[in-house]
C-alpha cells in the first residue's frame, strides 16, 4: 500500500481508471515477485470455454442471424471479469448466455457496424479477458464468414495484468487461426495509447473498422482515441458513466466514440430504453 501510495503521486487527476489499476497491478508484482498471479484462473477459464465452444456454435449456427447472436455472445461474455466480479462460475455464464436468447442490443450501433465491415478491408478487434476470448473468437469467424475479403487483426496487453488476455492466451485457444494476433506492448488493463508500442498504433490508426471488447478499452480509448471505435461488452455495474449513455446494469452494449453522451440529468436514451 505505501508503494502504491506514493506512485500514485505521479499521476494527476485526468489519469483513467487502467493507469490507476495498472498502478496497483506493477506495484504488487514488484512486491510479490509474482508478474502473472491470475495464471491459473486464466488458463482454467480458457479451457472451460473451450470446452463448452459446442454449445455456443449451436446456439450461434440455430439463430436467424448468425453473426449478429456472435455479437450479443462476446457481450456476454465479458462478464468473465476477476477485477470486477469476486467469483465467476458456470451459473455466472448461464445467466450471461440466457441473456443472449432474451436479449437485444438496444441502439443502431450493430446495422453500422455491419455497413462498415461489408466495405472495410481492415479489422482491428482489441480482446480484454481470458476465457471470454473464445467468444471472440467464434464472433470473428462469423465476421470472417460474412465479410471473407475482410482482414483481422487480433490485439492482445502486452504482458499479464489481472485475467487480461495475452498473446499467449489468444494462442493458446486458437485466434490465430482467424485473425494475425497482435501485442499492443502494455500492461495496462485496457488500451491507453500512449502506453502502447509504434506498431499497434498504426495499427489502430489505419484499420477502417476498431471493436474494443471490455470496461477497460472503453475509459482507456473513450476520450482519448480521435477515430471512430465501437465498444462491444456488457455493463456489469450501476455507475455515472453508463448513466450518461442510458445504459443500465446487466446491458448487452456495442455503442460507437463517435455517440455523445446525453445531458446531464437528461434520461436514458430512447434508443437505450
Amino acid at each position: 500500500m505505501r508503494r502504491v501510495l506514493n506512485d500514485l503521486r505521479s499521476l494527476d487527476d485526468s489519469s483513467s481508471p487502467p493507469v490507476l489499476i495498472g498502478l496497483v497491478y506493477r506495484a504488487l508484482a514488484a512486491v510479490t515477485g509474482n508478474p502473472d498471479p491470475f495464471e491459473r484462473e486464466k488458463r482454467l477459464f480458457n479451457a472451460e470455454m473451450q470446452r463448452l465452444m459446442p454449445e455456443f456454435e449451436a446456439i450461434v449456427e440455430g439463430s436467424d442471424d448468425p453473426l449478429e447472436t456472435a455479437l450479443k455472445l462476446a457481450a456476454a461474455g465479458n462478464i468473465i471479469d476477476f477485477g470486477n466480479m469476486r467469483h465467476v462460475d458456470r451459473a455466472v455464464l448461464d445467466s450471461a448466455v440466457s441473456k443472449v436468447r432474451e436479449s437485444q442490443i438496444p441502439g443502431a450501433e450493430v446495422q453500422s457496424l455491419k455497413d462498415e465491415l461489408a466495405t472495410a478491408r481492415t479489422l482491428l478487434y482489441i480482446g480484454d479477458n481470458a476465457g471470454e476470448i473464445v467468444l471472440d473468437k467464434l464472433l470473428l469467424q462469423h465476421i470472417r464468414n460474412r465479410f471473407p475479403r475482410l482482414r483481422v487483426y487480433f490485439g492482445t496487453r502486452g504482458r499479464p495484468v489481472i485475467n487480461d488476455a495475452t498473446e499467449e492466451d489468444a494462442i493458446a485457444v486458437g485466434i490465430d487461426e482467424v485473425a494475425t494476433v497482435v501485442s499492443n506492448g502494455s500492461d495496462l488493463p485496457g488500451v491507453v495509447l500512449a502506453e502502447c508500442s509504434p506498431r499497434f498504433r498504426a495499427l489502430f490508426d489505419e484499420a477502417d473498422v476498431v471493436i474494443a471488447k471490455g470496461m477497460g478499452n472503453f475509459e482507456g480509448l473513450k476520450e482519448e482515441a480521435s477515430r471512430n471505435v465501437y465498444f462491444l461488452f456488457i455493463s456489469k455495474n450501476d455507475c455515472s458513466v453508463f448513466r450518461r449513455y442510458g445504459l443500465r446494469v446487466k446491458d448487452l452494449v456495442l455503442i460507437e466514440n463517435r455517440r455523445p453522451p446525453l445531458p446531464e440529468g437528461g434520461g436514458p436514451s430512447p434508443a437505450y430504453r
